[in-house]
Protein backbone atom coordinates (compact mmCIF):
# COMPACT_ATOMS: atom_id res chain seq x y z
CA UNK A 1 0.00 0.00 0.00
CA UNK A 2 2.79 2.42 0.79
CA UNK A 3 4.42 1.89 -2.51
CA UNK A 4 0.60 2.81 -4.55
CA UNK A 5 1.30 6.02 -1.73
CA UNK A 6 5.05 6.67 -3.24
CA UNK A 7 3.52 6.39 -6.70
CA UNK A 8 0.28 9.18 -6.13
CA UNK A 9 3.26 11.40 -4.57
CA UNK A 10 5.37 10.85 -7.43
CA UNK A 11 2.39 11.36 -9.85
CA UNK A 12 0.96 15.01 -8.47
CA UNK A 13 4.68 16.10 -8.34
CA UNK A 14 4.78 15.68 -11.80
CA UNK A 15 2.04 17.59 -12.21
CA UNK A 16 2.59 20.07 -9.45
CA UNK A 17 4.50 22.89 -11.55
CA UNK A 18 7.64 22.82 -8.38
CA UNK A 19 5.04 23.01 -5.97
CA UNK A 20 5.47 20.20 -3.16
CA UNK A 21 3.16 17.84 -1.50
CA UNK A 22 1.84 18.38 1.59
CA UNK A 23 -0.05 15.28 2.04
CA UNK A 24 -2.68 13.02 1.05
CA UNK A 25 -6.55 12.39 1.75
CA UNK A 26 -8.70 9.62 1.68
CA UNK A 27 -6.27 7.00 0.52
CA UNK A 28 -7.90 3.68 -0.36
CA UNK A 29 -6.37 0.66 -1.31
CA UNK A 30 -8.79 -1.58 -2.89
CA UNK A 31 -7.00 -5.28 -3.53
CA UNK A 32 -3.31 -6.72 -3.84
CA UNK A 33 -1.28 -5.26 -6.24
CA UNK A 34 1.28 -8.20 -6.43
CA UNK A 35 5.03 -7.10 -7.30
CA UNK A 36 6.45 -9.71 -8.60
CA UNK A 37 5.16 -11.08 -11.65
CA UNK A 38 5.58 -7.44 -13.26
CA UNK A 39 2.33 -6.18 -13.87
CA UNK A 40 1.11 -3.30 -16.16
CA UNK A 41 -0.74 -0.92 -14.51
CA UNK A 42 -3.04 2.08 -15.52
CA UNK A 43 -1.99 5.39 -13.27
CA UNK A 44 -4.82 8.49 -14.06
CA UNK A 45 -5.04 11.71 -12.62
CA UNK A 46 -7.17 15.10 -12.23
CA UNK A 47 -7.37 18.37 -10.87
CA UNK A 48 -10.01 18.54 -8.05
CA UNK A 49 -9.05 21.81 -7.11
CA UNK A 50 -6.17 24.30 -7.90
CA UNK A 51 -3.89 22.15 -5.19
CA UNK A 52 -5.44 18.67 -5.32
CA UNK A 53 -5.12 16.21 -7.73
CA UNK A 54 -6.99 13.47 -7.63
CA UNK A 55 -4.99 9.74 -8.55
CA UNK A 56 -6.00 6.15 -8.91
CA UNK A 57 -3.97 3.31 -9.90
CA UNK A 58 -7.00 1.88 -11.66
CA UNK A 59 -8.89 -1.04 -9.72
CA UNK A 60 -6.22 -1.04 -6.95
CA UNK A 61 -5.80 2.21 -4.99
CA UNK A 62 -6.87 5.65 -4.77
CA UNK A 63 -6.24 8.74 -3.10
CA UNK A 64 -6.63 12.72 -3.20
CA UNK A 65 -3.03 14.72 -2.95
CA UNK A 66 -2.73 17.93 -1.76
CA UNK A 67 0.27 20.36 -2.80
CA UNK A 68 1.51 23.65 -1.88
CA UNK A 69 4.18 26.21 -2.08
CA UNK A 70 5.90 25.18 0.93
CA UNK A 71 5.61 22.77 3.81
CA UNK A 72 3.60 24.02 6.63
CA UNK A 73 5.07 24.25 10.24
CA UNK A 74 4.74 21.20 12.11
CA UNK A 75 2.41 20.92 14.93
CA UNK A 76 3.98 19.60 18.25
CA UNK A 77 4.11 16.01 18.35
CA UNK A 78 2.20 13.61 20.61
CA UNK A 79 4.43 12.84 23.44
CA UNK A 80 1.69 11.74 25.96
CA UNK A 81 2.72 8.43 27.78
CA UNK A 82 0.81 5.61 26.62
CA UNK A 83 -1.61 4.05 28.38
CA UNK A 84 -0.10 1.18 30.87
CA UNK A 85 2.92 1.69 29.01
CA UNK A 86 5.70 -1.99 29.12
CA UNK A 87 8.47 -3.20 27.58
CA UNK A 88 7.81 -4.50 24.32
CA UNK A 89 7.47 -8.45 24.21
CA UNK A 90 10.11 -8.41 21.13
CA UNK A 91 12.93 -6.60 19.56
CA UNK A 92 13.18 -4.64 16.38
CA UNK A 93 15.26 -8.04 14.75
CA UNK A 94 12.80 -10.74 16.70
CA UNK A 95 9.84 -8.44 14.42
CA UNK A 96 11.82 -10.61 11.43
CA UNK A 97 13.44 -12.96 12.31
CA UNK A 98 10.19 -14.75 14.14
CA UNK A 99 8.54 -13.86 10.95
CA UNK A 100 6.07 -11.29 13.01
CA UNK A 101 6.48 -9.74 9.90
CA UNK A 102 6.68 -11.03 6.51
CA UNK A 103 8.75 -8.02 5.08
CA UNK A 104 12.29 -8.56 3.59
CA UNK A 105 15.50 -6.80 3.82
CA UNK A 106 14.29 -3.80 1.85
CA UNK A 107 11.64 -3.00 3.72
CA UNK A 108 13.00 -4.10 7.48
CA UNK A 109 11.86 -0.50 8.73
CA UNK A 110 11.43 -1.21 12.05
CA UNK A 111 15.51 -0.71 14.38
CA UNK A 112 14.30 -0.56 17.98
CA UNK A 113 11.19 -1.10 20.05
CA UNK A 114 11.02 1.18 22.65
CA UNK A 115 7.33 0.67 24.87
CA UNK A 116 4.12 -1.34 23.97
CA UNK A 117 0.88 0.15 25.89
CA UNK A 118 -2.82 -0.87 25.66
CA UNK A 119 -3.44 1.68 22.95
CA UNK A 120 -0.03 1.64 21.25
CA UNK A 121 3.43 1.55 21.03
CA UNK A 122 6.59 3.83 20.28
CA UNK A 123 9.64 2.51 18.14
CA UNK A 124 12.79 4.01 15.99
CA UNK A 125 12.18 3.64 12.48
CA UNK A 126 15.03 3.89 9.79
CA UNK A 127 14.06 4.94 6.05
CA UNK A 128 14.90 2.43 4.04
CA UNK A 129 15.79 3.15 0.23
CA UNK A 130 12.43 1.21 -1.11
CA UNK A 131 9.35 2.69 -2.27
CA UNK A 132 7.07 3.88 0.41
CA UNK A 133 9.75 1.83 3.13
CA UNK A 134 9.39 4.87 5.60
CA UNK A 135 5.61 4.95 6.10
CA UNK A 136 5.57 1.19 5.55
CA UNK A 137 7.97 0.84 8.46
CA UNK A 138 5.37 2.46 10.74
CA UNK A 139 1.97 0.20 9.08
CA UNK A 140 4.11 -2.44 10.39
CA UNK A 141 3.72 -1.01 13.76
CA UNK A 142 0.51 -1.57 13.92
CA UNK A 143 0.00 -5.05 12.06
CA UNK A 144 2.45 -6.17 15.18
CA UNK A 145 0.61 -4.56 17.30
CA UNK A 146 -2.70 -6.53 16.82
CA UNK A 147 -0.57 -9.60 16.31
CA UNK A 148 0.64 -9.34 19.57
CA UNK A 149 -2.62 -7.84 21.75
CA UNK A 150 -4.97 -10.79 20.06
CA UNK A 151 -5.54 -14.23 20.33
CA UNK A 152 -7.82 -14.58 17.53
CA UNK A 153 -8.37 -12.60 13.72
CA UNK A 154 -4.33 -11.36 14.32
CA UNK A 155 -3.43 -11.19 10.52
CA UNK A 156 -3.96 -7.37 9.63
CA UNK A 157 -3.17 -5.49 7.03
CA UNK A 158 -3.78 -2.06 5.72
CA UNK A 159 -6.83 -0.69 4.00
CA UNK A 160 -7.22 3.15 4.52
CA UNK A 161 -5.68 5.85 5.58
CA UNK A 162 -8.20 9.44 6.36
CA UNK A 163 -5.12 11.86 5.60
CA UNK A 164 -1.43 12.26 5.92
CA UNK A 165 0.32 15.68 6.27
CA UNK A 166 3.61 16.25 5.53
CA UNK A 167 5.94 19.02 7.19
CA UNK A 168 9.07 18.38 5.31
CA UNK A 169 10.67 16.91 2.62
CA UNK A 170 11.18 12.99 2.82
CA UNK A 171 14.00 11.63 4.87
CA UNK A 172 17.36 10.41 3.07
CA UNK A 173 18.26 6.64 3.03
CA UNK A 174 19.39 5.58 6.39
CA UNK A 175 17.83 8.65 9.10
CA UNK A 176 15.90 7.91 11.93
CA UNK A 177 12.58 8.99 12.90
CA UNK A 178 10.75 8.40 16.43
CA UNK A 179 7.40 6.43 15.72
CA UNK A 180 4.57 6.93 17.92
CA UNK A 181 1.43 4.82 16.81
CA UNK A 182 -1.87 5.11 19.12
CA UNK A 183 -5.21 3.46 18.70
CA UNK A 184 -8.27 5.57 18.62
CA UNK A 185 -10.41 2.00 18.12
CA UNK A 186 -9.81 -1.88 17.86
CA UNK A 187 -13.06 -4.18 16.85
CA UNK A 188 -13.80 -7.35 15.44
CA UNK A 189 -13.38 -6.32 12.19
CA UNK A 190 -10.26 -3.52 12.07
CA UNK A 191 -8.22 -0.77 13.94
CA UNK A 192 -7.70 2.66 13.57
CA UNK A 193 -4.94 4.95 15.12
CA UNK A 194 -3.05 7.65 14.59
CA UNK A 195 0.69 7.92 13.89
CA UNK A 196 3.48 10.59 14.33
CA UNK A 197 7.35 10.24 12.61
CA UNK A 198 9.42 12.06 14.79
CA UNK A 199 12.91 13.40 13.41
CA UNK A 200 15.01 15.19 16.32
CA UNK A 201 11.92 16.55 17.43
CA UNK A 202 10.35 17.84 15.22
CA UNK A 203 7.58 16.27 13.41
CA UNK A 204 7.75 15.11 9.83
CA UNK A 205 4.72 13.40 9.41
CA UNK A 206 0.99 12.72 10.65
CA UNK A 207 -0.85 9.98 10.08
CA UNK A 208 -4.98 10.25 10.64
CA UNK A 209 -6.51 7.12 11.23
CA UNK A 210 -4.77 4.54 9.81
CA UNK A 211 -6.95 1.77 9.30
CA UNK A 212 -5.84 -1.83 9.00
CA UNK A 213 -8.43 -4.69 8.02
CA UNK A 214 -8.32 -7.71 10.56
CA UNK A 215 -9.08 -10.70 8.72
CA UNK A 216 -10.35 -13.89 10.15
CA UNK A 217 -7.95 -16.19 11.05
CA UNK A 218 -7.36 -18.95 13.85
CA UNK A 219 -4.33 -19.62 15.65
CA UNK A 220 -3.48 -22.51 13.37
CA UNK A 221 -3.80 -19.91 10.16
CA UNK A 222 -1.91 -17.70 12.23
CA UNK A 223 0.93 -20.67 12.05
CA UNK A 224 0.98 -21.32 8.64
CA UNK A 225 1.41 -17.73 7.78
CA UNK A 226 4.19 -16.99 9.50
CA UNK A 227 5.99 -20.23 9.33
CA UNK A 228 4.16 -22.37 6.43
CA UNK A 229 7.41 -24.74 6.07
CA UNK A 230 6.70 -26.27 9.56
CA UNK A 231 2.89 -26.32 9.95
CA UNK A 232 -0.12 -28.00 8.98
CA UNK A 233 -3.73 -26.41 8.37
CA UNK A 234 -5.62 -29.68 7.59
CA UNK A 235 -6.29 -32.54 10.47
CA UNK A 236 -4.99 -36.29 9.94
CA UNK A 237 -7.88 -38.14 10.91
CA UNK A 238 -8.02 -42.44 10.55
CA UNK A 239 -7.71 -43.23 7.40
CA UNK A 240 -8.28 -39.73 5.66
CA UNK A 241 -7.56 -36.06 5.98
CA UNK A 242 -9.80 -33.11 6.63
CA UNK A 243 -10.06 -29.01 6.49
CA UNK A 244 -13.16 -27.25 8.09
CA UNK A 245 -12.52 -24.10 6.34
CA UNK A 246 -11.33 -21.34 8.87
CA UNK A 247 -12.10 -17.96 7.29
CA UNK A 248 -16.07 -16.52 6.03
CA UNK A 249 -14.63 -14.51 3.78
CA UNK A 250 -12.94 -14.59 0.17
CA UNK A 251 -10.22 -11.73 0.96
CA UNK A 252 -9.12 -14.38 3.84
CA UNK A 253 -8.98 -16.99 1.53
CA UNK A 254 -6.97 -15.36 -0.72
CA UNK A 255 -4.70 -14.33 1.74
CA UNK A 256 -3.79 -17.71 2.77
CA UNK A 257 -3.94 -18.86 -1.11
CA UNK A 258 -0.74 -17.11 -1.54
CA UNK A 259 0.86 -19.40 1.27
CA UNK A 260 0.05 -22.75 -0.08
CA UNK A 261 0.04 -22.05 -4.12
CA UNK A 262 2.59 -22.00 -6.69
CA UNK A 263 2.65 -19.42 -9.70
CA UNK A 264 0.66 -21.74 -11.81
CA UNK A 265 -1.82 -22.90 -9.17
CA UNK A 266 -2.41 -18.97 -8.33
CA UNK A 267 -3.46 -18.73 -11.94
CA UNK A 268 -5.76 -21.11 -12.22
CA UNK A 269 -7.64 -20.40 -8.52
CA UNK A 270 -7.92 -16.82 -9.65
CA UNK A 271 -9.52 -17.84 -12.63
CA UNK A 272 -12.47 -19.66 -10.89
CA UNK A 273 -15.47 -18.01 -9.66
CA UNK A 274 -15.43 -16.62 -5.80
CA UNK A 275 -18.01 -20.25 -5.53
CA UNK A 276 -15.45 -22.84 -7.26
CA UNK A 277 -12.40 -21.25 -5.64
CA UNK A 278 -13.54 -22.64 -2.04
CA UNK A 279 -13.60 -26.21 -2.81
CA UNK A 280 -10.77 -26.01 -5.53
CA UNK A 281 -8.41 -24.73 -2.75
CA UNK A 282 -9.70 -26.56 0.30
CA UNK A 283 -9.16 -29.86 -1.42
CA UNK A 284 -5.32 -28.73 -3.04
CA UNK A 285 -4.66 -27.43 0.90
CA UNK A 286 -5.81 -30.93 2.24
CA UNK A 287 -3.93 -32.64 -0.12
CA UNK A 288 -0.47 -30.92 0.14
CA UNK A 289 -0.58 -31.11 3.90
CA UNK A 290 -0.79 -35.01 3.76
CA UNK A 291 1.94 -34.99 1.55
CA UNK A 292 4.13 -32.94 4.17
CA UNK A 293 3.05 -35.04 6.75
CA UNK A 294 3.69 -38.09 5.12
CA UNK A 295 7.26 -36.99 4.02
CA UNK A 296 7.66 -35.63 7.85
CA UNK A 297 6.78 -38.99 9.20
CA UNK A 298 9.91 -40.26 7.61
CA UNK A 299 12.16 -37.62 8.73
CA UNK A 300 12.19 -34.95 5.98
CA UNK A 301 13.13 -31.42 6.80
CA UNK A 302 10.76 -28.33 7.00
CA UNK A 303 8.40 -28.13 3.35
CA UNK A 304 6.49 -25.15 2.31
CA UNK A 305 3.20 -25.78 0.66
CA UNK A 306 4.41 -24.08 -2.65
CA UNK A 307 6.83 -26.83 -3.00
CA UNK A 308 4.02 -29.49 -3.04
CA UNK A 309 2.47 -29.07 -6.76
CA UNK A 310 -0.86 -30.43 -7.20
CA UNK A 311 -2.86 -31.39 -10.62
CA UNK A 312 -5.65 -33.12 -12.23
CA UNK A 313 -5.23 -36.34 -13.94
CA UNK A 314 -7.00 -36.58 -17.41
CA UNK A 315 -10.23 -38.04 -15.33
CA UNK A 316 -10.52 -34.82 -13.17
CA UNK A 317 -9.30 -36.28 -10.13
Amino acid sequence: MTMMIQMFVDTATSLGGGRVVVGLQNVRALRWLAVEPPVDVDITAGWEAPDRVKVAIEGYARATVVLADAYPEPPAPDTAPLTDERPPPHTARELYEQRWMFHGPAYQGVTAMHAMGADGLRATVTCRPAPGALLDAAGQLLGYWIEANSTEDRIALPMRIDRIDLHGPHPEPEAQLSCLVRFTEVNETDARGNVDLVRDGVLWARLTQFIDRRFESTNAVFDVMTFPEENLLAERRDGYWILHEPWRSSASRDLVARRYLGEQEREEYFSLTPKAQRDWILGRMAVKDAVRDHLWQRGAGPISPLEVRVANDDAGR
